[in-house]
């Protein structure tokens, strides 16, 4: 006979199982350390291009995220999500492509240096969490104990610089077998279009989404089957 006891996860044992070195990352995720590589990031090619800068979260990006969640959500049941930057652009942000299409049981946690207590809604399973991205134990920490160790979708959108994309490239430890990583401004900012661009793609499906040249641009990975 199945047992549908309620079993808690065992935070202190997961706690002590996460990885936090970058260096494990770099070697088994990536086509080459990258960490040195030179390039011009966002601002600078839109001045010296004339472009106009672009919308920080565009109709192509919220169009595209909320056709990959919805994708997934047919495929399987969603069980949680992760955002890292949340709510920067009020009701254009990437958040309410989330939290209007989630389930009431989907969890969302979302990570920001500022605080979002205003999106809380435990009752609907909205947690938000005001902590450094970087600070990994103590945000997994408040994960385990809602009894969820793995993301179905991971949206990372916070620091950009090279450092920190790597930092929150370590939370896709916990990135369910059919799950997704979503990457927004991999056209231009270094940290991210770096990251994107040099995946092992022999791991991992890449697709590039909003390439125009007004469009900070974002990608999806998934785990190569």
């Amino acid at each position: 006979m199945t047992d549908f006891t309620f079993k808690p996860i065992n935070y202190h044992n997961n706690l002590q199982n996460i990885e936090t070195d970058v260096n494990f990352f770099i070697k088994n995720d990536f086509s080459k350390d990258f960490r040195e590589d030179e390039i011009t990031d966002a601002e600078e090619q839109f001045y010296e291009n004339g472009i106009k800068k672009p919308f920080e979260m565009s109709p192509c990006n919220r169009k595209n995220i909320v056709e990959k969640f919805i994708e997934l959500k047919n495929k399987k049941k969603i069980s949680s999500i992760l955002e890292i930057g949340v709510c920067r652009n009020a009701h254009d942000s990437s958040t309410y492509c989330f939290l209007e299409n989630k389930d009431k049981d989907t969890y969302y946690f979302g990570v920001d240096l500022d605080s979002k207590i205003f999106l809380d809604d435990h009752n609907n399973n909205i947690h938000t969490i005001q902590n450094n991205s970087s600070n990994i134990l103590s945000i997994m920490d408040y994960v385990f104990k809602q009894n969820i160790s793995k993301f179905d979708f991971i949206f990372i959108d916070g620091l950009h610089s090279v450092t920190q994309c790597l930092d929150d490239w370590r939370f896709t430890q916990f990135l369910s077998d059919d799950g997704i990583i979503c990457l927004h401004d991999s056209n231009y900012h270094s940290g991210p279009y770096k990251l994107v661009n040099n995946l092992n793609k022999e791991k991992f499906v890449i697709e590039k989404c909003c390439e125009l040249a007004d469009d900070y641009g974002i990608a999806f990975v998934t785990k190569r089957k």
